[in-house]
């Protein structure tokens, strides 16, 4: 995006929902359906403006910083999970089990 100056997409208001994870659910169809028509949107809007990169190229990368939110999501819930369960049943400073410290 840099390179094909258009580095400002990433301000667009519709880049949260161009790149936005679809999760199962009873309105995912909707939600896919809102996705493309921002990257639609932001396409149109960009590419005219790029430095020779093809509507593909603009798509690929919407969908590249996508997936890349999704991997962080799908790493990042288990550890905030795991972290506050050892709130919720452990004291830090007050060990249940000396013998096990």
């Amino acid at each position: 995006l840099e390179d094909g100056g258009i580095l400002a997409m990433l301000d667009d208001e519709d880049i949260y929902a161009a790149t936005a994870q679809i999760a199962p659910g009873a309105d995912a169809s909707a939600r896919a359906q809102r996705k493309a028509e921002a990257i639609t949107r932001l396409c149109a809007k960009y590419v005219p403006l790029s430095n020779g990169l093809s509507e593909g190229d603009v798509e690929r990368c919407l969908l590249s910083v996508g997936d890349a939110n999704a991997f962080l999501e799908y790493n990042r819930a288990p550890v905030e999970r795991a972290h506050q369960l050892l709130h919720q049943h452990f004291h830090p400073k007050a060990a249940q089990a000396p013998e096990l410290s």
